[in-house]
């Protein structure tokens, strides 16, 4: 028999004035939150008082009403005291209930309606029978009620076909609904065998809703890792992690530490064994648990140029793609203001601290509301008042429900951990249980002591030690992880990634401007030091723009390689990421190269001797089309490193071939040496602003006045066509390999577009390999 429900009326008042009256209807097991208007809640109070997850009201078996305080900050009063922050109370007839101060919140039962409680425990089987349709959310009106945060109030449908077949469809929800494993977009069969996960709830047509929260959070079992070489990083490991603990992995440098922490999120595909995230496998289910974890690299993974609401905005975008704007806007307010970085929501990130930027990344991962958050090393860079107050905020996380593990080297990180993982030397797992028996483990008095029995003779003593108390599982090879970013919608990524970038580029405009301002100093010297239009100038255009677009892009990538790496764990595309830096790139290299032409032109007129283009727009459109080709060139170097000091080294030697193969300087006379030209896009851009410049101006020994000097500029000048003096020193095999193309724009257009999509080929398949295949 079910037990009823009630009708509430609530009425509140801030400072004897009416704020708000709505009626509530519960249930047991459901409850209603209150919060202010900045948040989610059921009931939204425009009131300073209220914090944005303030109170919660709910009603037991017994029809009692019940209020829990949800860790707010003025606090939750009834009956003259303070109740205490996640613990239901019972609230008597007729008392009022504090928010604070000043708001008071009045509860009256409203008999004539009451209701029975949904049925939630059912199988979707079962309530078939009685309908074609069942409706999957958090919303009493639903016809299965999941009490879960991160189930939206309308999540998901399940109906009949017309051919008996079983049916899901997600709502627009804002975790999603996934069918063994995957996200879902659109209707999707379901058979017995199928397996629904709808927010931290698993369910099938013959399996009721079991909640995930009460699993374990995380187990190994027989997990390894061994490099291509040989070398092995992680020797096979069997750890569990209770739900909601907040549990460090310790150990001295190069035990592996973090080589287990990236087996654990997927980071690093293991060689051996398997991974379960609240019971469901890390392999075959990447997909749903990607979507339940976070996880925070050394490496800060938001733009330094950004503000700190910029970036967790941004996120939000990316991560959130089903949720409108407001509500994603209410989602950045609540994360912000859970981790106390409201007050610095303006500042550029590279100007606040380094415990603010660690809280600023948690903040991204806190967006998909993660059921557990994996951090590496976050107090490294840390002075010891940000580290406590770094550390608190994560166990407030934990006493929401959140299981949080890192990743530390620092001993006094301990204080506040429940439980312990120790590895030692050579990547073995010595210790894994409550953090305040590690020293009776260890028989140590210091926890520095510790470390130095982790290395070393001793290892092996607490290896075998460790492995007698543990039964080791079967050490199974590793399944592949199978991954997918088929549910994002790629237009709308572009589209982010690219006001992303933009505005990161805006923000930095003092560099911007720097590298802007390249073009017309350089357009003026050469018109300060070439007193007429040579073979020199059109080169050294070309190169010019070569280098700006190599230059601009060089640190593209290689820049944010950590941000790169975790957005594409969750569900960057390749090919939108790639777009959107060629687009705000391309854009930089059109004004570049407008500036260097217009500069050129002015500085040549003002001279008297303009140059003898066809027309200004399209030497600027041919010098953007090979300043497009450079930054793909230079975004393909940043992708094959992982360093950018390697990228900038690389850079000078990459110019160097475009200097020497571009037709200028020297006569090319060796058949490889012409091949090997026809790669450089110095060597087909500077023929096609030859052939849009017609005419230059080649010195003719022989004419001198007296003294052996010549009499005038003109005397010892003459005009002759730019593109036959650059097809002396091409090679003697061009116009025998492209026949009548040879020296003309068509072939120059075409093969710079070629070079152009083969450096963006290279780029896309080394990023693909970069994200071990993703």
């Amino acid at each position: 028999m079910q037990s009823p429900g009630i009708w509430l009326r609530a009425t509140f008042f801030e400072n004897d004035t009416k704020i708000a009256d709505c009626e509530l209807q519960l249930i047991p097991g459901a409850a209603k939150t209150v919060g202010n208007t900045r948040s989610s809640a059921d009931i939204r109070l425009a009131s300073d008082t209220v914090s944005r997850n303030h109170l919660m009201v709910a009603v037991d078996e017994a029809g009692s009403v019940l209020v829990c305080d949800q860790g707010s900050s003025n606090g939750t009063f009834c009956e003259g005291r303070e109740l205490l922050p996640d613990q239901w109370h019972p609230v008597p007839d007729g008392a009022p209930v504090f928010l604070g101060a000043d708001v008071r919140m009045m509860l009256e039962p409203l008999e004539i309606r009451k209701i029975e409680s949904k049925p939630h425990s059912k199988m979707l089987a079962d309530l078939l029978l009685s309908g074609n349709e069942v409706l999957i959310g958090r919303g009493l009106d639903c016809d299965m009620t999941l009490d879960d945060s991160m189930v939206s109030r309308h999540h998901a449908l399940v109906s009949k076909g017309r051919d008996g077949k079983i049916l899901i469809k997600d709502l627009g929800s804002a975790n999603g609904t996934y069918v063994n494993g995957r996200r879902i977009d659109g209707l999707t069969h379901l058979s017995s065998a199928s397996t629904i996960y709808i927010g931290r709830h698993v369910l099938g047509l013959e399996m009721a809703p079991a909640d995930l929260g009460k699993e374990t959070a995380v187990r190994a079992y027989g997990v390894a890792f061994k490099y291509r070489n040989g070398k092995q990083a992680l020797y096979p490991t069997d750890i569990e992690i209770q739900t909601g603990s907040m549990t460090a992995i310790m150990g001295p440098s190069g035990c592996g530490k973090s080589t287990l922490l990236k087996a654990l999120t997927g980071d690093l595909p293991v060689t051996q064994g398997r991974v379960e995230i609240f019971g469901v496998d890390l392999a075959t289910g990447h997909e749903y648990v990607r979507s339940i974890i976070g996880y925070v690299p050394q490496d800060d993974i938001v733009h330094y140029e950004l503000t700190v609401r910029e970036a967790v905005y941004f996120a939000a975008r990316l991560r959130l793609e089903h949720l409108d704007s407001d509500a994603i806007t209410k989602k950045v307010d609540e994360v912000m203001g859970d981790l106390r970085i409201s007050e610095i929501a303006s500042n550029i990130i590279s100007n606040i601290s380094g415990g603010q930027r660690k809280r600023v990344c948690i903040a991204v991962e806190l967006l998909s509301s993660p059921l557990v958050l994996f951090l590496d090393e976050p107090t490294s860079p840390l002075d010891p008042q940000s580290i406590e107050e770094f550390l608190l905020n994560l166990r407030e996380l934990t006493n929401k429900g959140t299981t949080v593990v890192m990743v530390t080297h620092k001993p006094e990180d301990l204080a506040f951990m429940k439980m312990a993982i120790f590895m030692a030397q050579g990547g073995h797992v010595v210790y894994s249980g409550p953090s305040e028996d590690h020293l009776a483990w260890f028989e140590a008095r210091r926890t520095t002591e510790v470390y130095a029995r982790l290395a070393g003779r001793e290892v092996e003593k607490w290896r075998t030690r460790y492995l007698q108390q543990v039964v080791p599982s079967n050490q199974t090879r590793a399944t592949g992880i199978k991954r997918s970013c088929a549910s994002a919608n790629s237009w709308q990524q572009w589209y982010w990634l690219t006001r992303r970038y933009a505005t990161a580029k805006i923000n930095d405009m003092h560099n911007t401007l720097l590298m802007i301002a390249q073009a017309p100093l350089i357009a003026a010297l050469i018109c300060v030091i070439f007193a007429q239009i040579t073979s020199a100038v059109p080169f050294l255009i070309v190169i010019s723009v070569i280098w700006f677009g190599t230059n601009n892009s060089a640190r593209a990538i290689v820049g944010e390689q950590a941000i790169f790496k975790r957005e594409r764990m969750f569900n960057l595309q390749i090919l939108p990421y790639l777009f959107s830096k060629i687009c705000v790139l391309g854009v930089l290299g059109v004004i570049q190269s407008a500036l260097f032409v217009l500069v050129i032109s002015l500085g040549y007129f003002l001279r008297g001797c303009e140059p003898s283009w066809v027309d200004l727009a399209g030497s600027v459109c041919w010098l953007s089309l090979v300043c497009l080709s450079a930054t793909l060139m230079g975004l393909f170097l940043s992708s094959a490193l992982d360093h950018v000091d390697k990228v900038l080294t690389l850079v000078p030697l990459v110019l160097l071939p475009q200097i020497m193969l571009a037709g200028s300087i020297t006569k090319i006379n060796n058949w490889l040496v012409e091949l090997f030209s026809y790669l450089t896009i110095a060597r087909w851009g500077n023929e096609g602003l030859c052939i849009l410049q017609r005419n230059i101006h080649v010195d003719l020994p022989g004419i001198h006045g007296k003294g052996g000097e010549a009499s005038t500029i003109a005397d010892a000048l003459t005009t002759t066509s730019a593109v036959d003096a650059l097809r002396c020193n091409l090679g003697d095999r061009y116009q025998d390999v492209f026949g009548s193309l040879a020296g003309t724009l068509p072939l120059d257009v075409l093969w710079v577009i070629g070079l152009t999509s083969v450096f963006g080929c290279l780029t896309f398949y080394r990023l693909r390999y970069k994200s071990n295949g993703l």
